[in-house]
């Protein structure tokens, strides 16, 4: 019997896939997207076909039809036409027989099939990021190892293969490759332009479009940025939902998330909500994918590669999926906002735009506050009347601190809460009446270019939450500060949801800065956000940044600093040999690294109309074939 082979996809942070023999025992059983184990060094792997052929090639020689791999005088791989090879073919392909390729051991038929569709999105994902495939599989493996229902005895390898996915058909030689390049450049099926939508509360409409989807037989997910937004998502949704409904985390327990699992990749109609690891899931046709606070940077995966960004991986698993697509928030991210100019994106129909009012936002100069009281403190003196007042009233106060170092100086009090900037939505409560921001000018002088805009969303976020609180008297202002700054005061929006809980009067925000003359603030003056937002994009466009063109971060560290500048100039010099054409800053020292360690960074920025998957694998290329060890180093496209 002849032997034929496969390339294996293996959970681990390799750059390519292998090559392996399909034993004639276990070739019948083979096929695209099937869990197998084969030895990989001294230990024995679970892995994935991705393609199976009858001659035995690495996967660096391209997989065509017209072409097929040859050995030149240096042992390396090089293509030739078929036609051109028939004197030495026979002889190659003997030489290549009798290498040491290793036997796959067996094929796990009670472990799910993974779907030709599932594995271009993974391609993709290890294409856009720069990171190997192998990872990709490596963070997708858990959600990929449930026993499914074993096929019965009767039945034959092809009718368990297409019962157990409607989504794994035999693959050409050219869609197989692992080339990730190539993987992206395959036809997709068209899908509905994204849908933007910009209420402060949400929750209603998201359940309407999830139960008309489940009404029609298809599967939902709902991408959140962190666990807590998760949970609180959840819970409104769950009324309705019942047992349709999913939330996904790792704190949730092992037989909740394998239920999950099964259910998806059986094709149940169902919802799921989640944050990164969900985009892995088993989905077999989500109808709706729904990214809550879209413009939150919690979407964005710092701690381990892939260094995945969560709406834009979604709107990439729509768009192969054919599936409808919803990003929410109280404010647009100036890529939404840039992408809606564009016409790439539509607005949620029938859903005006929210008008916030600024009526309660009190802020604070302390640039003329008296030296001797409250200029060396971290709350001025105004701002300690109204916490003394706020807490006299029973009621809670929640401090915004945006500078890091403020945390050591506050000691705990009672009915005081503070927080980081980016985790205010965990802490919003019925009994808060006041909000106060400490330490935002810090915040705002960091040398981030989405600061700003970050600060923007949190302060319409903020808004729209007490815009929805029931007060005693909605007519009611807060009083002024002699030293603080008039603000516009547009009409209040509409309560859209009211909490059963005791009457009040209206929370109060407060925010202190010594730098009123700063973009945030004088949108907290004049309390148009098109306008304030707009100009953000000017800016943007006038600096050359997102969403006019997109950056990739290049980070080198070690704990040697004489061994880290050589490296980093050993890449910035090999990288300049390229020749890409392309703009690269750098070295520096990046301003926001958690590492003990000396670290540089190299900023590449590519203008939107550049071919950016073919400088990407130069990129890559580049690093692959400098030797940056022992140096480590991070590729980060798209850095939040």
């Amino acid at each position: 019997m002849k032997d034929t082979y496969a390339h294996i996809l293996f959970p681990l942070a390799l750059d390519s896939e292998f090559t392996y023999r399909i034993p004639p025992e276990l070739a019948p059983a083979a096929a695209p997207g099937k869990q197998v184990t084969a030895p990989v060094g001294n230990r024995i792997q679970t892995g994935i076909i991705t393609y199976i052929f009858d001659t035995p090639h690495t996967l660096d020689a391209p997989h065509s039809h017209d072409a097929a791999p040859t050995l030149d005088a240096k042992r390396t791989l090089s293509v030739a036409p078929i036609s051109d090879m028939a004197p030495v073919l026979e002889k190659e392909l003997e030489l290549l027989s009798r290498s040491d390729i290793k036997n796959i051991l067996s094929i796990e038929e009670k472990l799910p099939v993974v779907p030709e569709k599932t594995l271009r999105f993974w391609h993709w994902i290890a294409s856009y990021y720069l990171c190997p495939t192998g990872l990709v599989a490596k963070m997708a493996s858990s959600s990929w190892k449930f026993k499914r229902r074993a096929p019965a005895l009767e039945e034959t390898s092809e009718e368990a293969l297409a019962n157990a996915s409607e989504e794994t058909p035999a693959q050409a030689p050219e869609e197989a490759s692992a080339n990730a390049s190539a993987s992206t450049s395959l036809p997709l099926p068209s899908a509905e332009l994204p849908l933007y939508l910009q209420l402060g509360k949400r929750t209603e409409i998201y359940k309407k479009e999830i139960l008309a989807a489940i009404h029609t037989g298809k599967q939902c997910l709902v991408l959140c940025p962190d666990m807590v937004s998760c949970e609180a998502l959840y819970n409104a949704l769950l009324p309705g939902l019942e047992d349709r409904l999913f939330c996904f985390h790792s704190k949730r327990t092992a037989k909740e998330l394998g239920r999950a699992r099964r259910e998806l990749y059986a094709g149940y109609p169902c919802a799921v909500v989640g944050m990164h690891q969900a985009l892995l899931l088993p989905f077999t046709h989500p109808e709706l994918i729904i990214v809550e606070r879209e413009e939150h940077p919690g979407h964005k995966k710092t701690d381990a590669l892939p260094l995945l960004h969560g709406r834009d991986t979604a709107l990439m698993l729509g768009h192969m999926f054919a599936s409808r697509v919803i990003l929410g928030s109280a404010s647009p991210s100036l890529e939404t906002l840039y992408n809606l100019y564009l016409g790439k994106y539509k607005m949620y129909p029938d859903i005006p735009t929210p008008e916030l009012s600024f009526q309660q936002v009190t802020v604070i100069n302390t640039s003329l506050s008296y030296p001797a009281v409250s200029a060396a403190k971290p709350i001025d003196f105004r701002t300690r009347e109204k916490i003394d007042q706020c807490k006299a009233e029973g009621r809670e106060v929640l401090l915004i601190q945006g500078d890091p170092s403020l945390w050591e100086e506050f000691s705990e009090e009672e009915n005081i809460t503070g927080c980081r900037p980016f985790q205010t939505h965990h802490h919003l409560k019925p009994n808060i009446g006041l909000i106060c921001f400490l330490g935002m000018d810090i915040f705002l002088s960091a040398k981030n270019f989405r600061a700003a805009e970050q600060a923007f969303h949190l302060m319409a976020d903020i808004l729209c939450w007490v815009a929805a609180q029931p007060t005693a008297d909605p007519d009611s202002t807060s009083a002024t500060d002699p030293t603080s700054i008039p603000k516009a005061a547009p009409e209040a929006a509409p309560v859209t949801e009211l909490i059963s809980v005791p009457e009040s009067s209206p929370v109060t925000i407060c925010v202190q800065t010594a730098n009123v003359e700063h973009p945030f603030f004088e949108y907290l003056q004049t309390g148009k956000m098109e306008s304030t937002f707009s100009s953000l994009l000017q800016e943007r466009q006038m600096f050359r940044y997102p969403p006019y063109t997109r950056l990739i971060h290049i980070t080198v560290w070690h704990h040697n600093k004489t061994v880290a500048e050589e490296k980093i100039k050993q890449l910035h010099s090999q990288l300049l040999k390229a020749g890409t054409g392309i703009r690269i800053e750098g070295p520096f020292v990046p301003t926001v690294w958690r590492s003990l360690h000396f670290t540089y960074r190299l900023q590449y920025t590519l203008p939107k109309t550049s071919k950016a998957q073919d400088i990407k694998n130069t990129i890559a290329a580049v690093i692959k074939d400098t030797s940056l060890a022992p140096a480590r180093y991070r590729v980060d496209v798209d850095p939040g």
